[in-house]
């Protein structure tokens, strides 16, 4: 396999966005384990533009039952290995991970394919994928081998990210990971079981909407985020999910109108509004839904909740917020919804264009999927070297395997519709694997020459300067919800 040289894309960032100067984090640019599971634990630093710039990279495929031997990954340059999935039927094989291709440089033999058992962090692997980082100062080299009478397949997927060659980097290694167990556990349970944020300020509420009726609520003016924001409805007639998918959310900072979507969506929970708990959001399938999305502005901000259904709704909501010191690293939260009906080939579900930000997940329901599964693609900045493509859907998310509720970095739902129809909903959050953009993000379902009609729905969730902006492509009743004048941000 040829090396993959990534230098001379990150030769095109802008000077500033390397040196990324005044900007907190990393103090000198050096790229550490340490520093990465603080940049993970970090709510701030996850709705910023990274303060170490890197280009999000993948490498995936299928290995054919000939090849005993085979070169997974080969990368010259520091990165760090965000996302590790081998999935194989046999669960047998020895993975050989060898950084930096010297006698100074780490190797690292894996002959279980149990990760956890293989000594990575338990509370960062789910199922036959690690999400626990592993940086290279020059290169990165991960090799497959396995029995030649093992004729079971083998998938793999491989996310990392690429530094520019003045980046230094503190290589991974196991011995490295012993004075930070206490961090690692630390930063897993803070993952699992996040505390209730202390607010300078909260914005507390409760009242019945019927059918077409809004309700603004203004936040304080100044600089401030949304550190966690809990919304509980309850349908007076009619069934939970419908009123789930009735009530409309809509998020208003310093003059852009950055979400309005269902809170079904909002939750990424399903048409049916299922159970989720997750890095970002919980929802217990009664009504309540508590979100950890950072959501900071500058001036000024509102929140809205329209009841577009036939029946009356109690609303209740609490947002905590604090005060935050704004600066050229500071993104709005966007979440931004999709819904077409897909005759095949290609389906662009959402192209976001005008300004910087970063991808950090989303949540895909297909209906009536007539054969096989589409695969998923990000493009950055129109890069095909940054595609950011699994295969099948289940193998993009590595989780095909994990319920809804049972994963910090998402999971799958299956399911039938009203009208019968199965339906099966994708969950994707990212940590450390989120992939930064300069200029645009066009989020793309390859359908792989399939036949038949096939609906689509997606929830793309991302922060974004204050010129990033999402083209959506809307069925006429999501076009329809036009928030009342009077009810908007001052």
């Amino acid at each position: 396999m040829i090396p993959l040289r990534y230098k001379t894309y990150l030769a095109l960032l802008p000077v500033s966005l390397l040196l990324c100067s005044g900007c907190t984090g990393s103090d000198s640019g050096d790229v550490t384990t340490d520093k990465l599971l603080t940049e993970i634990a970090s709510v701030e630093e996850n709705a910023a533009y990274p303060s170490v710039a890197y280009k999000a990279m993948t490498v995936s495929g299928v290995l054919s039952a000939k090849e005993a031997k085979s070169t997974l990954l080969n990368v010259l340059g520091p990165g760090t290995i965000t996302r590790l999935n081998l999935s194989t039927d046999a669960k047998k094989g020895r993975l050989k991970l060898l950084f930096d291709e010297s006698t100074s440089g780490s190797s690292i033999e894996l002959t279980s394919l149990n990760l956890a058992q293989a000594g990575f962090p338990d509370g960062f692997v789910v199922g036959n994928t690690s999400y626990f980082p592993m940086p290279f100062s020059r290169s990165c080299r991960i090799e497959f081998e396995r029995e030649r009478s093992d004729t079971s397949s083998v998938n793999y997927r491989i996310d990392y990210r690429a530094y520019a060659d003045s980046v230094s980097v503190e290589t991974f290694s196991f011995k490295r990971l012993s004075p930070l167990r206490k961090k690692i556990a630390q930063v897993t349970r803070q993952l699992r079981e996040p505390t209730e944020h202390r607010a300078a300020q909260t914005r507390q509420g409760a009242t019945i909407l019927q059918p077409g009726d809004p309700i603004s609520i203004p936040l304080p003016t100044g600089s401030y985020a949304i550190y966690e924001l809990y919304i509980r409805v309850e349908p007076l007639s009619g069934n939970y999910a419908q009123a789930m998918q009735d009530m409309t959310a809509q998020f208003i900072f310093d003059g852009l109108n950055t979400a309005r979507l269902p809170l079904s969506d909002f939750a990424g929970s399903s048409m049916e509004a299922k159970a989720v708990r997750n890095r970002y959001i919980e929802a217990d399938e009664s009504g309540r839904i508590t979100s950890r999305w950072l959501m900071p502005y500058k001036e000024a901000a509102s929140i809205a909740f329209i009841n577009e259904g036939k029946h009356d709704k109690r609303i209740s909501y609490s947002i905590s917020l604090s005060p935050i010191t704004w600066d050229e690293r500071m993104l709005y939260f966007h979440a931004s919804r999709s819904e077409e009906i897909s005759e095949g080939q290609d389906s662009a579900i959402i192209s976001i264009s005008g300004g910087r930000g970063v991808y950090k997940g989303d949540a895909i329901t297909i209906t009536n999927n007539p054969t096989g599964n589409p695969q998923l693609i990000l493009k950055a900045d129109g890069d095909i070297n940054t595609v950011n493509a699994g295969g099948q859907l289940q193998d993009t998310y590595c989780q095909s395997e994990i319920a809804m509720p049972q994963s910090l970095f998402g999971g799958t739902g299956k399911g039938i519709d009203e009208e019968n129809h199965d339906y099966s909903t994708f969950l994707r959050l990212m940590l450390l694997d989120a992939v930064p953009f300069t200029n645009s993000m066009d989020v793309i379902i390859d359908r792989k020459d399939e036949n038949g009609q096939m609906n689509i729905t997606a929830t793309l969730f991302w922060y974004g300067d204050n010129k990033a902006r999402a083209a959506h492509v809307a069925t006429p009743r999501y076009q329809s919800l036009a928030l009342p004048a009077s009810s908007a941000a001052e």
